[in-house]
Protein backbone atom coordinates (compact mmCIF):
# COMPACT_ATOMS: atom_id res chain seq x y z
CA UNK A 1 0.00 0.00 0.00
CA UNK A 2 1.29 3.44 -0.89
CA UNK A 3 1.64 6.34 1.51
CA UNK A 4 -1.49 8.42 2.05
CA UNK A 5 0.18 11.51 0.56
CA UNK A 6 0.64 9.69 -2.75
CA UNK A 7 -3.11 9.07 -3.02
CA UNK A 8 -3.82 12.70 -2.16
CA UNK A 9 -1.42 13.90 -4.87
CA UNK A 10 -3.01 11.63 -7.47
CA UNK A 11 -6.52 12.75 -6.55
CA UNK A 12 -5.34 16.35 -6.74
CA UNK A 13 -3.90 15.77 -10.23
CA UNK A 14 -7.17 14.32 -11.49
CA UNK A 15 -9.22 17.15 -9.98
CA UNK A 16 -7.04 19.72 -11.73
CA UNK A 17 -7.73 18.26 -15.16
CA UNK A 18 -10.21 19.90 -17.48
CA UNK A 19 -12.48 16.93 -18.09
CA UNK A 20 -13.97 18.62 -21.14
CA UNK A 21 -10.66 17.95 -22.89
CA UNK A 22 -11.39 14.22 -22.76
CA UNK A 23 -13.83 12.10 -24.69
CA UNK A 24 -16.52 10.04 -22.97
CA UNK A 25 -14.42 6.89 -22.66
CA UNK A 26 -11.47 8.82 -21.25
CA UNK A 27 -13.77 10.52 -18.75
CA UNK A 28 -15.12 7.14 -17.64
CA UNK A 29 -11.57 5.89 -17.19
CA UNK A 30 -10.62 8.99 -15.19
CA UNK A 31 -13.71 8.55 -13.04
CA UNK A 32 -12.88 4.88 -12.35
CA UNK A 33 -9.31 5.84 -11.49
CA UNK A 34 -10.51 8.64 -9.22
CA UNK A 35 -12.96 6.33 -7.42
CA UNK A 36 -10.24 3.73 -6.96
CA UNK A 37 -7.78 6.26 -5.55
CA UNK A 38 -10.45 7.59 -3.19
CA UNK A 39 -11.26 4.09 -1.90
CA UNK A 40 -7.58 3.27 -1.44
CA UNK A 41 -6.91 6.51 0.40
CA UNK A 42 -9.85 5.87 2.71
CA UNK A 43 -8.74 2.30 3.35
CA UNK A 44 -5.26 3.41 4.40
CA UNK A 45 -6.56 6.06 6.82
CA UNK A 46 -6.68 3.54 9.65
CA UNK A 47 -2.91 3.02 9.28
CA UNK A 48 -2.17 6.70 9.92
CA UNK A 49 -1.02 7.02 13.51
CA UNK A 50 0.36 10.57 13.52
CA UNK A 51 -1.30 13.92 13.13
CA UNK A 52 1.08 15.49 10.60
CA UNK A 53 -0.02 13.78 7.37
CA UNK A 54 -3.67 14.51 8.13
CA UNK A 55 -2.89 18.12 8.98
CA UNK A 56 -1.14 18.48 5.61
CA UNK A 57 -4.17 17.11 3.77
CA UNK A 58 -6.52 19.44 5.66
CA UNK A 59 -4.34 22.49 4.94
CA UNK A 60 -4.18 21.62 1.24
CA UNK A 61 -7.94 21.06 1.15
CA UNK A 62 -8.60 24.43 2.78
CA UNK A 63 -6.39 26.10 0.15
CA UNK A 64 -7.71 24.27 -2.92
CA UNK A 65 -10.95 22.38 -2.15
CA UNK A 66 -10.30 19.29 -4.25
CA UNK A 67 -11.01 16.34 -1.98
CA UNK A 68 -14.38 14.61 -1.91
CA UNK A 69 -16.39 15.87 1.05
CA UNK A 70 -17.08 12.41 2.44
CA UNK A 71 -13.36 11.62 2.37
CA UNK A 72 -12.61 14.80 4.27
CA UNK A 73 -15.14 13.77 6.91
CA UNK A 74 -13.19 10.53 7.34
CA UNK A 75 -9.89 12.40 7.48
CA UNK A 76 -11.15 14.73 10.22
CA UNK A 77 -12.67 11.77 12.10
CA UNK A 78 -9.36 9.89 11.91
CA UNK A 79 -7.57 12.97 13.24
CA UNK A 80 -10.06 13.12 16.11
CA UNK A 81 -9.24 9.52 16.98
CA UNK A 82 -5.53 10.39 17.02
CA UNK A 83 -6.03 13.68 18.92
CA UNK A 84 -9.26 13.11 20.88
CA UNK A 85 -8.64 15.93 23.36
CA UNK A 86 -7.66 18.68 20.93
CA UNK A 87 -10.61 21.06 20.93
CA UNK A 88 -9.22 22.95 17.91
CA UNK A 89 -9.71 19.87 15.72
CA UNK A 90 -13.38 19.75 16.73
CA UNK A 91 -13.77 23.44 15.90
CA UNK A 92 -12.00 23.01 12.56
CA UNK A 93 -14.22 20.05 11.68
CA UNK A 94 -17.35 21.99 12.62
CA UNK A 95 -16.17 24.91 10.48
CA UNK A 96 -15.59 22.52 7.58
CA UNK A 97 -19.11 21.14 7.97
CA UNK A 98 -20.55 24.64 7.88
CA UNK A 99 -18.87 25.31 4.53
CA UNK A 100 -21.30 22.92 2.88
CA UNK A 101 -24.58 24.45 3.85
CA UNK A 102 -27.43 23.21 5.97
CA UNK A 103 -26.88 19.48 5.48
CA UNK A 104 -24.48 19.23 8.43
CA UNK A 105 -25.34 22.47 10.20
CA UNK A 106 -26.98 20.66 13.11
CA UNK A 107 -23.93 18.47 13.71
CA UNK A 108 -21.59 21.45 13.38
CA UNK A 109 -23.62 23.57 15.81
CA UNK A 110 -23.92 20.69 18.28
CA UNK A 111 -20.15 20.16 18.15
CA UNK A 112 -19.52 23.86 18.75
CA UNK A 113 -22.04 23.87 21.61
CA UNK A 114 -20.15 21.00 23.25
CA UNK A 115 -16.85 22.84 22.68
CA UNK A 116 -18.27 25.91 24.44
CA UNK A 117 -19.41 23.80 27.38
CA UNK A 118 -16.13 21.81 27.46
CA UNK A 119 -18.04 18.56 26.98
CA UNK A 120 -15.43 16.34 25.36
CA UNK A 121 -17.68 13.27 25.27
CA UNK A 122 -20.44 15.21 23.52
CA UNK A 123 -18.02 16.67 20.96
CA UNK A 124 -16.53 13.28 20.25
CA UNK A 125 -19.90 11.54 19.97
CA UNK A 126 -21.32 14.10 17.53
CA UNK A 127 -18.18 14.52 15.42
CA UNK A 128 -17.68 10.80 14.95
CA UNK A 129 -21.35 10.32 14.03
CA UNK A 130 -21.21 12.75 11.09
CA UNK A 131 -22.14 10.76 8.01
CA UNK A 132 -22.08 12.04 4.45
CA UNK A 133 -24.87 9.65 3.45
CA UNK A 134 -27.14 10.39 6.40
CA UNK A 135 -30.14 11.00 4.15
CA UNK A 136 -29.68 7.68 2.35
CA UNK A 137 -29.94 5.52 5.46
Amino acid sequence: MKDISWYVQEIHKIRQLNWLDFDENEQKSLNRNFDSLKRQLESCLSTVMKREPLDRIIRLEIEQFFMPIDTMFKIYQRLLKIEPKDFSVFVDFADYLLLYGPDWEEEANDTLMYVTSNDLQGMYRVALSVNYDKYNE
